[in-house]
């Protein structure tokens, strides 16, 4: 009961309540945070690479909403959606197994009663007709500017 995630549009609302707003540090280099043996991996990798991951990042959050609400302390549930989310599932998985993983998705929605939704990232942005952004290459980066965002883009580790 001591810790509860949360969503990023749920943060600001808590910034008034005691401790609030410390800057984390969670990884050292006398502490780092460990991951698979090569460089490339990071703590953040699965989170945003594999397989259709909008789609199983999607459900497995219906899932743990569902969790949080209605069955916070079962276990068993709990322990299926981490091994459902986890990142074995990702990346260089047979069709057969792929295949395999979407059904077993699907039993825990089922199992919950959530009606699995085929989710439908939304189309393109198109920016308004005149409108420009920068560009700036500098090395190996390459600096996107808009009027509300800026994005760095290291061409090393692919676009």
């Amino acid at each position: 009961d001591r810790f509860y995630f949360l969503g990023m549009s749920e943060l600001p609302a808590l910034l008034g309540e005691p401790g609030a707003g410390n800057r984390l540090t969670l990884q050292t280099p006398q502490n780092p945070i460990p991951v698979k043996k090569q460089g490339k991996y990071n703590i953040l990798r699965w989170a945003v690479t594999g397989r259709d991951d909008l789609r199983v990042n999607s459900a497995c959050h219906r899932i743990y909403e569902t969790l949080r609400d209605r069955h916070p302390r079962d276990d068993d549930l709990w322990r299926e959606l981490c091994l459902l989310w986890g990142s074995d599932w990702r990346t260089h998985i047979t069709e057969k197994r792929w295949q395999g993983y979407l059904g077993r998705i699907a039993a825990l929605e089922d199992r919950l009663g959530l009606a699995a939704r085929e989710e439908k990232p939304p189309g393109p942005a198109f920016a308004p007709a005149g409108r420009r952004e920068q560009v700036e290459e500098s090395g190996r980066f390459l600096t996107v500017k808009g009027e509300e965002i800026e994005v760095r883009l290291n061409r090393d580790k692919g676009l």
